[in-house]
């Protein structure tokens, strides 16, 4: 079935802003695309830890930063493993793997609304990615291995 639908000058300025702009608008492909890095992140009370291609990285939260909630604590062991794995990065697709669903959620919808203070992190990974030209695929993973225990 082959045949030719005439679009007016406006619908053809939508079509071309669209192809232009579909990557920078949600910064999510829909073209599937190998990543670049798979970067595994995990908190405790007393630290975070991630770990990418087998090189280990973490440390311990200060005494203020120990009495958060855990799911802030979550979303920022995820953007300091961004910024230590990623931080070169340009221009991919990094899938970043949590075992949090809350941190994971907030950074899918760029937010949410039942805390002011996961939003402002989400966001800030979601700023820190776009400047990088960086499409993250933050997942659930049910993941916790020696490493996680050794770091945090």
């Amino acid at each position: 079935m082959q045949s030719k639908v005439l679009i007016d000058k406006n619908a053809r300025e939508d079509i071309e802003w669209w192809i232009e702009n579909l990557m920078s608008c949600t910064g999510k492909s829909l073209a599937r695309q190998a990543p670049t890095l798979v970067i595994f992140s995990d908190a405790s009370l007393s630290g975070w830890g991630a770990v990418c291609n087998g090189v280990r990285t973490g440390g311990p939260w200060t005494a203020d930063e120990s009495n958060a909630h855990i799911n802030i604590l979550e979303l920022r062991a995820a953007y300091s493993a961004l910024q230590s794995y990623a931080d070169l990065s340009r221009d991919c697709l990094v899938v970043l793997k949590m075992d949090n669903s809350t941190a994971v959620y907030y950074i899918n919808k760029l937010g949410g609304s039942k805390c002011l203070a996961l939003c402002k992190i989400a966001l800030l990974i979601a700023a820190w990615c776009e400047k990088r030209r960086v499409t993250l695929q933050p997942s659930r993973s049910a993941y916790r291995s020696r490493w996680t225990i050794e770091i945090i």
